[in-house]
């Protein structure tokens, strides 16, 4: 297993999709019930394959991720084989990346004593695959994000 299994509720949501898989794996809608009684390690086998297949298409849709601590913000923009990172830190007291108004105390700490952030970037490749890689990134807490919260913040960096 690449991921993880899916929830019983995710398992619900997708009840058409899987009702397909099942069928397309050589059991029929009518006869899950019985072959779940009789073969339970089968179902979760397939049950282990859908969830791999459904968390692969959802991270290939996937692009921007960000990491919010107090002091510090990570912004990840994941291509077929590179990873880019906008970072900022911040030793001011001034902000808190991980509250709700972070931009306005961001803006107004800029404004007034920019030396206080710390913006960079840099960039590495992707080890070996892009959706195990940005699966191990969420499980450590890190958030989907917009491409615009990534572009505003693009422009930002310094250019070298």
């Amino acid at each position: 297993m690449r991921f993880r299994k899916l929830t019983v509720e995710e398992l619900e949501q997708l009840e058409k999709e899987y009702i397909q898989f099942l069928a397309a794996n050589g059991i029929p809608g009518d006869e899950y019930k019985k072959f779940q009684l009789e073969n339970p390690e089968k179902i979760d086998e397939l049950i282990e394959m859908f969830s791999d297949i459904v968390l692969e298409q959802a991270l290939k849709k996937i692009k921007y991720i960000e990491f919010a601590e107090p002091k510090e913000l990570r912004l990840f923009h994941f291509q077929e084989k590179n990873i880019t990172l906008i970072g900022l830190q911040t030793e001011s007291d001034e902000i808190d990346f991980t509250s709700e108004d972070y931009f306005q105390q961001l803006k107004e700490v800029m404004q007034s004593h920019p030396e206080s952030v710390k913006i960079y970037s840099t960039y590495k490749p992707i080890n070996d695959n892009r959706e195990e890689e940005l699966f191990d990134y969420l499980n450590q807490g890190a958030s989907v994000s917009s491409p615009e919260n990534y572009q505003f913040f693009k422009t930002l960096v310094p250019s070298n």
